[in-house]
């Protein structure tokens, strides 16, 4: 759909520009009706040369894609799954009849539109089709304008969203984690493996630390068991369910980020046969708790009736397993007073100095290497960035922030061209006139301001339908968008302000052309 806005836009701009040289050539097409010539014969002659005109660009299109689809994929879409055949036999000939059908209408078009004037007010100057030629290049102009801003409108309310997904508190520093995972058979390997794994892990250049983490894995896995707090029967609940379990090291909070608020972290004194303890997340103690503090509360982890674990600290919030996601119930147990069973399922995080990917990439390579020379026979190890787990979901974003993005930037450019085209055709009929207002003492600032209003005024038109589509439009993407409604007003202003400053560039070339016209020579070319 965004690709054919665009290609509607480029599709107005030819039909534009042949009509302007038809306009320019009007003299010679009154002769050529005058001696005979059919307009239907003029017509299949512009969309001849228009149809080969769109099918060159078309095979500049393919070059494009056969040599640049790997770069475009790498600057806008480096996580998204490519094709590794770029074009086939069908999709050339798409291209090629699209190419040649569309480029065809385009150039035949003003011919048709002009064509219904009477031949007698061609050879009188063409005064009928100049008011022709200002409707019609008003239409194609006010189409291009507004079209380019329903893609500049897309691309600021998907970018905005994209901004506002990527600024998130997660409550986790994904950037400097890897997630490893080792298996061997069916089962994971012993805790000899782990611990030498571990110990050699910490010793690769660029890991900072190491910590194990069971249960629940931000971003990855989930764990919950039977929970019971004495004297709160009714346990308030929230959307995502839950309460979640995390069994951590006492170094986890540290080496994922994830700040301490209230009390204190896990010591290495909280093992297996110590005062069983816990933490728990803000919005469990805000809804267990409220008013007080959950500082030495009671939480029965597990079936049977178990012995307290005392509430310790209280962490920030984090999120689960969507960025998008409200807030989760959480709250954590060290490692060693775990059962077996979750004990043995602990993955391992490691965490990184630097969090470019080169680092992360060797990094991660080293521990699968290390982890196969201690174990041949694992099935596999895998040394993932954290990141990578969170990447799908901001793909959406990135993937709408970056076609509308691209195109929108295109179609600006191509409607630009086609305006400066446009008043470039104008100035160059209006040397005489531009001559005479020189010679009477126009200054050069009011030639100027003459041309720019004059690009304004046909700009205006697009501006306002597109702002008026994109009003109609915008709220059926947002379902796709997070942060900023459909209706943003800094997006649309912002697009209104950038159209605007665009309409300015491409007609102040030409005014700047205008303004140097030699009188005596305007004059003379008369």
């Amino acid at each position: 759909g965004v690709a054919l806005i665009v290609l509607l836009i480029a599709f107005a701009n030819v039909a534009n520009l042949f009509l302007a040289r038809a306009l320019r050539r009007h003299d010679q097409v009154a002769v050529r009706l005058a001696l005979g010539g059919g307009r239907l014969r003029l017509m299949a002659e512009q969309a001849g040369e228009g149809a080969l005109l769109a099918l060159a660009g078309a095979t500049a299109a393919v070059v494009v894609a056969i040599f640049g689809a790997r770069p475009i994929q790498t600057l806008l879409f480096p996580d998204v799954a490519w094709l590794d055949t770029t074009v086939d036999p069908w999709l050339l000939i798409l291209v090629a009849s699209i190419a040649v059908v569309g480029g065809g209408i385009a150039a035949a078009l003003p011919m048709w539109l002009t064509g219904r004037t009477d031949l007698l007010h061609w050879l009188r100057g063409a005064q009928r089709v100049s008011r022709t030629r200002t409707r019609t290049q008003a239409v194609m102009l006010a189409a291009q304008g507004a079209l380019s801003v329903l893609l500049l409108v897309g691309a600021g309310l998907f970018v905005r969203s994209l901004a506002h997904a990527q600024s998130l508190d997660l409550g986790v520093e994904t950037g400097h984690l890897l997630v490893v995972s080792a298996l061997e058979g069916e089962t994971p390997p012993g805790a000899g493996f782990r611990e030498s794994l571990r110990a050699g892990v910490v010793r690769i250049p660029g890991v900072i630390q190491t910590t194990r983490v069971a249960g629940t894995l931000p971003f990855v896995s989930s764990w919950a068991v039977r929970l019971n707090v004495p004297g709160l029967p009714d346990r308030p609940r929230v959307d995502d369910g839950g309460p979640y379990l995390h069994a951590v090291e006492p170094g986890y909070f540290a080496a994922v980020g994830t700040a301490i608020e209230e009390g204190r972290p896990f010591h290495p004194e909280d093992r297996e046969g110590s005062p069983r303890v816990a933490i728990v997340n803000r919005t469990m103690a805000r809804l267990y708790w409220p008013g007080e503090s959950a500082l030495g509360k009671c939480l029965q982890i597990g079936p049977d009736d178990p012995p307290c674990a005392t509430v310790v600290g209280v962490a920030e919030n984090t999120r689960r397993q969507e960025i998008v996601e409200g807030d989760s119930l959480l709250y954590y147990i060290p490692i060693d007073q775990a059962p077996p069973g979750l004990r043995n399922s602990a993955r391992l995080l490691v965490r990184t100095l630097d969090d470019d990917a080169e680092t992360l990439a060797r990094v991660a390579g080293a521990i699968r290497r290390h982890a196969l020379e201690l174990e041949p026979g694992l099935r596999y190890v895998t040394a993932r960035p954290l990141d990578d787990v969170i990447s799908p979901q901001l793909r959406a974003w990135r993937l709408g922030a970056g076609l509308f993005s691209a195109f929108g930037v295109l179609a600006l450019v191509v409607a630009a061209v086609g305006l400066y085209s446009v008043i470039a055709f104008d100035v160059e009929g209006r040397r005489r006139e531009m001559g005479v207002r020189t010679a009477l003492g126009a200054s050069t600032s009011s030639i100027l301001g003459l041309v720019v209003r004059d690009g304004l005024r046909l700009s205006a038109g697009g501006l306002v339908l597109g702002l008026a589509l994109a009003f109609l439009l915008a709220p059926l993407v947002s379902g796709l968008l997070y942060g900023t409604g459909p209706l943003d007003v800094g997006v649309f202003t912002g697009v209104t302000l950038v159209l605007v400053g665009a309409a300015i560039i491409a007609s102040a070339i030409p005014a700047l052309r205008a303004a140097h016209v030699d009188p005596s020579e305007a004059l003379r070319d008369q």
